[in-house]
């Protein structure tokens, strides 16, 4: 089993090679969602004359100096001029012509007046009341496009506006990427042709028209080879004639997990297939089949329509995308708020649909009943990623989210690496002292009681966990409270996504043997500790006196210096009135809610342990 990341590398990769290549020209009639090959400039100006923005009279701007009111000015009007029909000849000095919306200016003209500013019309032409300025209702040349502008970039789709804009430009045929063939295979007895008379354990095949339409939206031009029983001399002759075909991938659904009709696997390896891997840490959409034969990709997706189309999204999508030309073949992620609980400890790294609200920076996910979960899919337009080994998440915290209704913008984020630290295993489910002692960044967090100390390190704990990043606390408490008293501040810090919760006070430290007064040597243990559970950051809480890096937090009341201590190592000041505080020169002071900068500044200070 390989984690998504790792799956997402060994496709684009392994497989990415055998999709099509070259390029080819199409029609611009036929270009919709096609990949140019290259970028694509306007050859001239769109329009390349200058024309009127409204019905009425074209004149000499120059021609209409001194009129007014009480001063009427006659202009005869010698033409007429239509769209599309352009004026061949030079009017007279001082003189008009009747113009409509979108025909070219006659030449020497500079000013368009409305219909509705003409005074009167005469027997010889118009009457003027006020001047025109040079440029008033005219459109220049370019207002469309601009010549050698770029109206596409290579590596997008083709939108219809695009496509627009190339035809506006006189381009009637573009470069664009070959699109990859896919033929796709239903497997399993139970399925049914939508349209069917339904038996008593019969189901619709929702999976064949769901992937039928994502692999078009994806760039691939797909056929359906239709569906195929659980009997392996029906689907190894199936699979045979899918080969025959020439396409860049076989794409199946069913019968790649491990029960007795599970023979997609196997019936691959019988007809020589070389395998990339077999199920992924994801839920849901575990049980992928990917590998090769020949020139031919081959993917086996999950028979569950929700954990078919979700690994589809995940894994299939991408690789169709880069076949396609796309240069941003993955869905943008972002870090987002979550608007609902979720209730569940992700054993593995989950995969849950909502629909994220850009405006209030949060992301929703879509209940799965009573609707159903295909129901709460047809309305999400993005995937929250759950972390592997993630506690419950409440109301506010960050998830990574990607956003699969844009895939193809820009984005900062390495999607293999992100799902990589996101679907780690849990640190905390592997016994102490089974890993080796690696580098564990710590941080103190110090101030005086009801400074906020628990709740800044419990929304950096939730960061962290969002991320994929493993956490231990030690907690200062004098009297030893339990850390799994429901409520209590360790209980809190657990909830938040801590791997491990530890106390200490006047007694020592109370999870290990080691009873020393020392508290650097509570520090050193526990950083041993911390980092045989995979953890990567100590977050201490109290013990200012200790010499370590550390954050001191000011309270509600107007605190003008912030207090050293003996340990040294202060780095930032979290107050709650930063404007009033200030505090050792050359430490910056930030406010007591600005979690990201003070998990930004953490990060460049306690990189390394001290």
């Amino acid at each position: 089993m390989v984690t998504a990341g790792e799956a997402l590398r060994r496709l684009l990769s392994g497989l990415g090679p055998l999709g099509p290549s070259g390029t080819e020209r199409v029609a611009l009639d036929a270009a919709a969602d096609r990949v140019p090959s290259r970028a694509i400039r306007s050859p001239l100006a769109v329009p390349a004359f200058a024309r009127a923005a409204m019905d009425g009279y074209a004149v000499r701007a120059g021609d209409t100096l001194g009129a007014a009111s009480s001063r009427p000015l006659d202009l005869p009007v010698g033409a007429q001029v239509l769209a599309g029909h352009p004026l061949e000849h030079t009017p007279p000095a001082a003189s008009a012509v009747q113009i409509a919306t979108g025909a070219p200016l006659p030449p020497g003209m500079d000013a368009v007046i409305p219909l509705e500013q003409i005074a009167a019309r005469t027997a010889e032409g118009i009457r003027v009341l006020r001047p025109a300025r040079p440029g008033t209702h005219v459109i220049p040349p370019g207002e469309l496009l601009a010549p050698e502008v770029v109206v596409v970039d290579r590596g997008r789709p083709l939108t219809p506006a695009a496509i627009g804009a190339l035809a506006a430009a006189g381009i009637a045929e573009v470069e664009v990427g070959r699109r990859p063939a896919v033929v796709l295979l239903s497997t399993g007895d139970e399925l049914l042709a939508p349209g069917a008379v339904a038996g008593t354990a019969g189901v619709y095949d929702a999976n064949s028209p769901m992937l039928l339409a994502g692999c078009r939206a994806a760039g691939a031009r797909v056929r359906h080879a239709g569906r195929v029983p659980d009997e392996r001399t029906a689907l190894r002759s199936a699979l045979t004639a899918a080969l025959e075909g020439g396409a860049d991938l076989v794409l199946t659904t069913g019968g790649v997990s491990v029960g007795p009709a599970d023979l997609v696997p196997q019936v691959w390896q019988e007809l020589g297939a070389r395998e990339l891997f077999w199920r992924v840490a994801i839920k849901p959409g575990k049980p992928v089949y990917a590998g090769s034969i020949g020139r031919t990709a081959v993917i086996g997706l999950p028979g569950s329509p929700t954990a078919c189309w979700t690994a589809f999204t995940l894994l299939v999508a991408p690789l169709l995308r880069a076949w396609a030309g796309w240069d941003q073949p993955f869905p943008p992620a972002g870090l987002l708020r979550l608007g609902t609980a979720l209730a569940t400890r992700a054993d593995a790294l989950r995969l849950l649909w909502a629909r994220s609200d850009d405006a209030a920076g949060t992301a929703v996910p879509c209940p799965a009943v009573p609707a159903g979960t295909l129901a709460a899919m047809a309305g999400a337009d993005s995937l929250v990623l759950q972390p592997a080994g993630s506690p419950p998440l409440a109301p506010g915290a960050p998830v990574w989210t990607l956003r699969v209704d844009r895939a193809g913008e820009a984005t900062d984020v390495a999607l293999p690496e992100l799902l990589d630290r996101l679907g780690r295993p849990h640190a905390a489910a592997v016994p102490a002292r089974t890993r080796p002692v690696g580098p564990v960044a710590v941080c103190a967090f110090s101030g005086d009681s009801g400074h906020g100390k628990t709740t800044l390190i419990e929304a950096i704990l939730q960061r962290l966990t969002a991320c994929g990043e493993r956490a231990a606390v030690l907690k200062h408490h004098g009297h030893g409270t339990p850390s799994d008293t429901p409520g209590k501040d360790g209980w809190r810090l657990r909830a938040a996504g801590a791997v491990l919760v530890a106390v200490a006070g006047r007694d020592g430290y109370v999870l290990t043997a080691d009873g020393t007064a020392d508290p650097d040597a509570w520090v050193e243990t526990l950083r041993a500790d911390a980092a045989a559970r995979g953890c990567s950051w100590l977050l201490i809480e109290g013990f200012r006196c200790l010499r370590l890096p550390r954050v001191e937090l000011v309270g509600d009341v107007a605190d003008p210096v912030a207090r050293g201590a003996p340990g040294g190592g202060l780095f930032l000041i979290a107050a709650a009135r930063p404007q009033e505080t200030f505090g050792p020169a050359g430490v910056p002071v930030i406010g007591r809610d600005d979690v990201d900068g003070i998990l930004a500044a953490m990060r460049r200070h306690c990189a390394e342990p001290r």
